[in-house]
């Protein structure tokens, strides 16, 4: 009897086994790691893990009596920031006198890193604002043998005052893709060569023109060199730049998408010429409804997931919100955002398998919270790792948000 009750004991006091979900104790402090950074960050725009384990992310800064700035830090794989990295850990792009609002972010096959997104004129939320690339070294410094000291401002190209940058993607040749929101009074897709100079057999001198109506939210390759462009509708190009009219399915083999997109809903490319669109739901708003569509933008019935509710409260005053989202090797998909609590919010992260139903071994019945130090957190940018384990990355703060950190947690994936 002694025994069995000993036995029992130990069985109880035994931690649970990991699971799905859970926060992966090896990052940072059990699973999460806040990050100071120059001045306060307002918005994580992207994560990227790179090949050895480092993890970038892409911020949107606020400094004392000067505009925002875009940084991009770099973790350790444990979620210390690396301090061989730019100064500190963090790499700073600025344009003297302006705000730089970051988009996105991409690795080249040498390591070096482009950075997006749109400089506007200080003091101004409207025209003239222009769109930019920029890149730096593996090292975070900036590479001033990348266009014209290391930044290539779009306008010029043919743009006019109101364009921007959204979504970079790079092919495998090295060649880069920037998707560019009302340039030339419509959406464009530009070509460069890996140096920054522009590819003039793109297109119209490097320039290639969609019929979207929406801004650019994702990009994708296809094995056979199209370009497909997503806003909330598709459209793809041929490899040379035309409109290709030819609807015939695709394999994409690479594809990218802002994750935090102002006024854009978050989108995810699929492998075989679907995407997945994140919307609204519920009787007051409140909940995520994940939508799949084919190519020739026709709504797939077949994908029926449930409302997601990050916290399945009791009570449906709370608020799930998602910014971003990834695809999975697998199929699966993961969404993460906020979930609002008023007056707090939280990390929300939620998987669906391919079908559209939540995953059920992920967290709590497919979704979970992650409350952060000061109870005002939200996630806004995603990773994956080869190892399957999810990066999440945002802000935390206080309530007054004068003293908001870079948020970054790590959570199993199998």
């Amino acid at each position: 009897m002694r025994t069995a009750l000993a036995a029992l004991l130990t069985l109880l006091a035994a931690p649970a086994a990991a699971a799905p979900g859970d926060l992966d104790p090896s990052f940072g402090t059990g699973g999460f790691a806040r990050i100071p950074i120059n001045g306060f960050a307002t918005l994580a725009t992207k994560a990227l893990v790179q090949p050895d384990g480092n993890i970038l992310i892409e911020a949107q800064a606020a400094i004392a009596n000067a505009p925002d700035v875009a940084e991009i830090i770099r973790l350790l794989p444990n979620g210390a920031i690396d301090p061989s990295f730019g100064t500190n850990g963090v790499a700073t792009f600025t344009v003297a006198g302006n705000y730089v609002d970051p988009a996105d972010m991409q690795l080249q096959p040498d390591g070096r890193i482009l950075l997006s997104g749109t400089v506007i004129l200080a003091g101004q939320e409207h025209p003239p604002f222009h769109g930019v690339v920029a890149r730096f070294t593996s090292s975070g410094s900036p590479d001033g043998s990348f266009g014209t000291g290391g930044e290539i401002f779009l306008t010029p190209l043919g743009g006019n005052a109101e364009d921007a940058a959204t979504v970079t993607l790079v092919q495998p040749d090295g060649k880069i893709l920037v998707a560019d929101e009302s340039f030339a009074s419509a959406q464009e897709v530009l070509r460069f060569e890996s140096d920054g100079s522009v590819d003039k057999r793109f297109g119209r001198n490097g320039i290639g023109a969609t019929d979207l109506g929406q801004t650019t939210a994702a990009m994708g390759l296809q094995d056979d060199g199209k370009i497909v462009v997503i806003g909330q509708v598709a459209a793809r190009l041929t490899a040379g730049g035309k409109i290709d009219f030819n609807k015939k399915p695709g394999t994409t083999i690479a594809s990218t998408s802002v994750q935090a997109l102002d006024g854009g809903p978050p989108l995810a490319l699929q492998t075989n010429d679907q995407y997945i669109l994140g919307t609204t739901t519920g009787p007051l708003q409140n909940d995520i409804e994940l939508q799949r569509f084919s190519f020739r933008n026709a709504r797939e019935t077949s994908f029926r997931g449930p409302a997601i509710d990050f916290g399945h409260p009791t009570t449906k005053q709370n608020v799930s919100q998602d910014y971003a989202m990834i695809i999975q090797p697998d199929g699966g998909i993961v969404v993460t955002g906020r979930y609002l609590t008023a007056p707090h919010q939280a990390f929300g992260l939620a998987r669906v398998l391919p079908n559209g139903a939540l995953d059920k071994s992920f967290g709590k019945h497919g979704r979970l919270t992650t409350q952060c130090a000061g109870r005002e957190c939200r996630a806004s940018a995603l990773a994956l790792q080869p190892d399957a384990k999810i990066i999440a990355a945002g802000t935390a703060a206080t309530a007054t948000y004068q003293d908001s950190v870079l948020a970054v947690a790590r959570y199993l994936g199998n």
